[in-house]
């Protein structure tokens, strides 16, 4: 029978745990439904990861087996009783030993900056969700009789599942860290554009003997060219393939029968020269079919402006702290400014996901500022600074 293991997890966070979970973070409680929708995923993407490593597999076993699994009895209690501090501890460490405090370090940064959580609030909510995973773990290992490899397995198996769970901002910062699986195995833009050069070089590759030999040989060639470039094209960033694939085609056959078709009885010509030139158009043309923008470059610069922006609007707790942020929220508002004319420099097809991009940063974003604005005096500070960010942000997310 078929299972998703976040939902099992998830079955286990009640009200009655939401209720002790908020008196315990404090000031975060606001935003802990987000934190734990986006923590529960991150955590189980983490262990999937490690269980994966050579030598890893076994010790996220122990760990999963060496699990006071009753606790699950009575999570809201347990949380509500004095003990709540050592479960939360104990329950960072059991984390910390099968992942690493560096990828730990990594998770609990991309949490606060995609829920508005602060760091130490990502901390004790990874130690508090840690007891019911590894417990929800245990009672799939115990109930299906697996070992260590059938663990491997269900987690490698519930990988659609996890990254199903995982808001697309989240899934896009917490594929940067080490260690921490790839969930969508979409290849970058810069990979579709390898792709292509193979492809026509493989055209090129399949020109040999005398000139009709040659022409009919090319044709083939061609044909498998083009659907390596559909293929290329296809497992790369969405949209590309659509208007490169034409263009490509159109090149290959162009090139053809400009060398082949008006050459008969005549010996085969040197296309050492040719090959390396129709390589070379194609990067040039996937490049210019990017307008020349680098778009993963740009994806990454606007998602690190939003972590940014988190951080430091994160940082401000009174009138101090935000003149304090008065610079740093000035420079980001000037690297804002210049996103529309980045922009206007990328295709239409490529700008639905930036957009996306902009759109998930805003609703991460906005908590935070709403949480900063509401403090005594800090609008005024940094109310004008702000504006005129959100004005273009909004803009761009349209």
């Amino acid at each position: 029978m078929s299972f998703n293991i976040v939902d099992l997890v998830k079955d286990q966070i009640t009200d009655a745990v939401l209720e002790k979970a908020s008196s315990l973070l404090g000031g975060d409680a606001s935003n802990l439904s987000s934190g734990v929708s986006s923590a529960i995923p991150a955590l189980l993407g983490g262990l999937t990861g490690a269980a994966n490593e050579h030598g890893k597999t076994s010790a996220v076993f122990d760990a999963v087996n060496n699990t006071d699994e009753s606790l699950l009895n009575d999570f809201a209690g347990t949380l509500g009783g004095g003990n709540s501090s050592a479960v939360i501890e104990q329950g960072s460490n059991a984390l910390s030993g099968i992942m690493g405090s560096g990828m730990m370090d990594n998770l609990g940064s991309v949490l606060s900056s995609v829920t508005g959580i602060s760091r130490g609030g990502t901390s004790s909510l990874m130690g508090m969700l840690a007891p019911v995973i590894l417990g929800v773990l245990k009672k799939k290992v115990m109930g299906d009789g697996m070992d260590a490899s059938g663990l491997l397995s269900m987690l490698n198996d519930q990988k659609s599942n996890v990254a199903s769970a995982m808001p697309p901002n989240l899934k896009m910062q917490i594929s940067n860290i080490s260690g921490f699986p790839a969930f969508d195995g979409l290849p970058s833009a810069s990979s579709v554009t390898s792709g292509v050069t193979g492809a026509v070089s493989n055209v090129a590759s399949g020109v040999s003997g005398t000139a009709s030999s040659v022409a009919s040989g090319a044709s083939g060639a061609a044909s498998s060219g083009a659907h390596a470039v559909g293929d290329a094209a296809k497992s790369g960033s969405a949209g590309i393939g659509k208007w490169l694939i034409p263009i490509l085609v159109a090149l290959g056959f162009g090139w053809l029968a400009f060398t082949f078709l008006g050459k008969n009885d005549v010996d085969a010509p040197d296309v050492s020269g040719a090959a390396s030139d129709a390589a070379d158009s194609a990067t040039d043309t996937a490049s210019a079919l990017a307008g020349g923008v680098d778009v993963d470059g740009l994806s990454n610069n606007v998602t690190g402006l939003f972590n940014q922006a988190s951080q430091t609007l994160g940082g401000i707790t009174d009138v101090e702290s935000a003149t304090a942020a008065v610079p740093g929220l000035q420079e980001l508002g000037g690297s804002v400014a210049e996103l529309p004319s980045m922009l206007d420099k990328v295709p239409e097809a490529a700008r639905g996901p930036l957009q996306g991009i902009v759109g998930e940063g805003l609703g991460s974003l906005q908590p935070i500022i709403d949480k900063v604005m509401a403090i005594p005096g800090v609008g005024g500070v940094i109310g004008p600074i702000l504006e005129p960010m959100l004005e273009t942000l909004n803009g761009l997310a349209g």
